[in-house]
């Protein structure tokens, strides 16, 4: 009895111990009035979906505002393809489609130009092929929002916590 209370204390002690050591992306220091949103300065991106992504990288970085005084510079470059997922076989027509966005990115200081973060962050996402031309057209653009959206949600994951440390 007095061996498992015992460990049970010491768990608790370890736990309770480590528990100022981390601290989750969504703490309250990085809500909407944080100081480290705000100062992300991302470049323009060639293209729709470059549009799309660097407008939602703005929103989620900058709360949709051009920061007034950058301490950072992210760049970007987005590239999609699209693939065929399934496939009718009386008309050979591809009927759902794959759609895959990778973007290599860069987040650089302004203040002395080094390197703080860099990576590839790559999302995936489906749509419908249809037999009327322009549903297909709107369909392959509203991937392309989808996905552009799912990979700014990826990169500001990324590179938040580097912005983070140097806040620190």
């Amino acid at each position: 009895m007095i061996g498992k209370f015992t460990r049970l204390t010491a768990l608790a002690g370890v736990t309770f111990g480590l528990t100022g050591c981390f601290q989750p992306l969504y703490a309250p220091n990085l809500g909407a009035n944080s100081p480290v949103l705000g100062n992300v300065q991302v470049d323009p991106m060639p293209g729709h979906v470059g549009h799309q992504l660097k407008a939602e990288l703005d929103f989620q970085l900058n709360n949709g505002k051009v920061p007034e005084k950058p301490l950072y510079r992210l760049v970007a470059n987005p590239r999609g393809a699209q693939g065929a997922v399934v496939v009718d076989s009386i008309s050979t027509r591809p009927q759902v489609m794959s759609y895959a966005l990778s973007a290599n990115y860069t987040l650089t200081s302004i203040k002395d130009g080094k390197v703080i973060t860099t990576g590839t962050a790559q999302v995936q996402a489906s749509f419908d092929r249809n037999l009327q031309r322009f549903a297909t057209v709107r369909a392959i653009r509203d991937v392309e929002i989808r996905a552009s959206t799912q990979l700014a949600e990826q990169i500001r994951n990324r590179i938040m916590p580097a912005v983070v440390n140097l806040q620190d």
